[in-house]
C-alpha cells in the first residue's frame, strides 16, 4: 500500500549557502573569554581590537566557506595565525559581527553572534584548517543602542538569518538558471 501524501522537504536551518564572496560587506571576530560576557555596545568600533576582520575589498587570512541559521564554517591559513591551536583551546567560543548585502528592506543585514567551536579540520592539500561553529546566542539592537543577547534555539536557528539564506539560495538558483 502506498501512503495518500508524501512530502520532501529540508529544514531551512539546515540549508548550508557556499556564499558568493560579494555578499559578505564587512565579518569581524573576537575571541570570547565566556560566552555568558558578550560585548553589549552595539557599535563595533568601540568593542576590543578584533582577531580578524574580512571584507569584500581586502585580501584576508580568514574565509567564509558556508553559513547556514545555525551555524558557519571559516577557513583559516595556519601559516598567518602559527598559534591557532593553543587560541582554539583557549578560546572556543567567538564573538561576531557579519554584515550582509541587503536582499530586501525590512530584513536585518547585519548579525551579531556568539558561537562555539564544533569542528576542526585540516585541509591537507593546502595545509588551511576548516574551522565549524554553531552559534549559541544572537544580539538584537535595542532603541538605546545596546545589544541584547538571546539564546538560539538549536533546532530553529538563528530566523532572521535563515531567512536570509533562504532568499539568497532562491536568487543564486534563478540566476544559474538563465544563464
Amino acid at each position: 500500500a502506498l501512503p495518500d501524501q508524501m512530502e520532501l522537504g529540508q529544514k531551512r536551518r539546515h540549508m548550508r549557502l557556499d556564499l558568493p564572496k560579494n555578499d559578505i560587506v564587512d565579518f569581524r571576530v573576537w575571541p570570547g573569554m565566556d560566552e555568558h560576557d558578550p560585548p553589549c555596545d552595539a557599535d563595533p568600533d568601540k568593542w576590543p581590537e578584533p582577531l580578524a576582520v574580512y571584507r569584500q575589498e581586502t585580501d584576508s587570512t580568514l574565509h567564509v566557506l558556508d553559513l547556514s541559521g545555525g551555524g558557519i564554517r571559516l577557513e583559516y591559513d595556519p601559516r598567518q595565525f602559527p598559534t591557532l591551536n593553543d587560541f582554539l583551546r583557549r578560546y572556543p567560543t567567538l564573538f561576531m559581527r557579519l554584515e550582509l548585502i541587503r536582499l530586501a528592506p525590512k530584513l536585518p543585514c547585519v548579525y551579531h553572534m556568539t558561537a562555539r567551536l564544533r569542528t576542526k579540520q585540516e585541509d591537507f592539500r593546502t595545509g588551511s584548517f576548516m574551522l565549524g561553529y554553531e552559534f549559541t546566542e544572537c544580539g538584537s539592537t535595542s532603541t538605546e543602542g545596546q545589544i541584547n543577547w538571546i539564546k538560539i534555539d538549536p533546532e530553529q536557528g538563528i530566523e532572521d538569518l535563515v531567512t536570509w539564506i533562504f532568499k539568497r539560495h532562491l536568487e543564486l538558483y534563478r540566476e544559474r538558471e538563465v544563464e
